[in-house]
């Protein structure tokens, strides 16, 4: 539980030793309904780590990491807190510079992080989806992003 369910936990700590030692204000209560209510704390108390853990790692990918592997231009990923991502690809041929940009939704989670093409139906060729794993590192300012276990692109926050 952590530093997460602080209080939860004194309260479920209260209530079993006023089960165990007895206390006159609990007396009246049946031994099945302390327990239920020390379970249900317990869940509530997990869950509202998870809930927090899943607002951190969003947060570490808010906002603009640039991608620079190759000479021939390089990528921009902007993660907005509404779930969207922007990328703009910008690349160098025969000297000429040229610019696209998508469009994602994307979804979080302690191992890996989805991309879905936004607004366009996934019954279309156009259609993208993909999952990837990811590592931060240099206190969060790096993020690897890997595919089957390999790593493959490297971004810097801007």
């Amino acid at each position: 539980m952590g530093s997460h369910g602080g209080s939860t936990e004194k309260i479920c700590v209260v209530l079993y030793r006023n089960l165990i030692y007895g206390d006159a204000r609990i007396s009246s209560m049946k031994k099945s309904d302390i327990c239920i209510i020390i379970i249900v704390l317990f869940l509530i108390s997990g869950y509202s780590g998870c809930i927090k853990n899943n607002v951190d790692l969003t947060t570490k990918f808010i906002g603009s990491w640039s991608n620079s592997d190759n000479s021939s231009g390089h990528e921009v990923w902007t993660f907005f807190v509404n779930g969207t991502m922007k990328n703009v690809q910008i690349q160098v041929e025969d000297g000429e510079e040229m610019t696209s940009i998508s469009w994602f939704s994307y979804n979080i989670s302690n191992s890996s992080l989805c991309l879905f093409s936004k607004d366009i139906s996934s019954d279309s060729y156009e259609y993208y989806s993909e999952c990837f794993g990811y590592s931060f590192s240099s206190n969060d300012s790096i993020f690897t992003l890997t595919f089957e276990g390999t790593a493959f692109m490297e971004f810097i926050r801007i």
